[in-house]
């Protein structure tokens, strides 16, 4: 794993690891935008999505990097 990647990886204050899966919540705050526009996206097909069982949805950080 190359410098970059690790220090991609950290929190704001560099302290630890930022998970790699999130809510929709929790990326629409990494996104800095509405959970009705993560929704939108999702409905559209534009984001890509897990679902875990049959109620969470969770998405790649990467994915939202994109």
């Amino acid at each position: 794993m190359s410098t970059a990647k690790r220090e991609n990886d950290l929190d704001e204050r560099g302290n630890g690891v930022r998970p790699r899966w999130l809510a929709k919540k929790s990326a629409a705050q990494y996104m800095d935008c509405t959970t009705a526009y993560i929704e939108r996206l999702i409905a559209q097909g534009e984001l890509p999505y897990h679902r875990i069982g049959r109620k969470f949805i969770r998405l790649s950080r990467d994915d939202l990097d994109d």
